[in-house]
């Protein structure tokens, strides 16, 4: 509800880079379910992590840093709230609590996984805003927490995804205005394979992949 109050009407920055359809139920409002209380609790120690790593930076140098900065670009009707930003540095950062398996994947001895590519897009879409805003970016990167041991490591984003991201919002307008009749068989629907088990939508989305089983036994045979 809260969200709601500042987004308006408005696509959302965490949204970028995944499936269009996404966007579109979120636009009109359509009905979502509720996380379960364990992803809640992992949310709750994802946002006490955050407020520890910017409560540091901001106490360090408070005239430096910019903290949950809430940014909009009215012409490509998205909006958002950056994690950190230092402006000597010029650092556009964000922070990402993950499991050991996914934080191994990244930093381990066998490094398989660079920053997902939504995540990417989305600090792309945040450092867009913070352009327009007045504050230079030269340079972007995640700060990954092993949420079971505590370790954290840095993988740097490309400044490209900046660009990228303006692409991607400009593309999400566009395919507003046909509606979801047009929507059938796109190359955004969904962007992932995973992105159906994870959608809070999911339960009343006609674009549903049919291999994805809904907790209520019923899948989606139109996708």
């Amino acid at each position: 509800n809260e969200r709601e109050k500042s987004h308006g009407n408005m696509f959302t920055a965490s949204d970028a880079g995944l499936c269009i359809a996404k966007s579109f139920h979120r636009l009109n409002g359509t009905e979502q379910k509720l996380p379960e209380d364990k992803a809640l609790l992992m949310m709750k120690l994802g946002d006490s992590l955050h407020e520890i790593i910017q409560d540091a930076a901001h106490n360090e140098d408070p005239q430096n840093t910019l903290i949950e900065f809430f940014m909009k670009n009215e012409e490509l009707k998205v909006c958002g709230s950056l994690d950190l930003y230092l402006k000597k540095e010029k650092h556009l950062m964000d922070i990402k609590t993950v499991h050991t398996y996914k934080f191994s994947r990244m930093f381990g001895r066998n490094k398989e996984t660079k920053p997902a590519e939504h995540h990417e897009m989305q600090l792309g879409t945040y450092g867009m805003m913070l352009e327009e805003a007045g504050y230079p970016v030269e340079k972007i990167s995640i700060m990954y927490i092993n949420r079971n041991d505590g370790r954290i490591q840095e993988k740097d984003v490309s400044l490209d995804f900046i660009e990228y991201a303006q692409g991607y919002w400009a593309t999400v307008n566009m395919e507003m205005e046909y509606g979801p009749d047009d929507y059938n068989d796109h190359f955004m629907l969904p962007m992932y394979d995973w992105e159906c088990n994870y959608c809070s939508f999911a339960d009343n989305c006609e674009w549903k992949l049919e291999h994805v089983v809904l907790k209520k036994g019923r899948t989606n045979a139109k996708k």
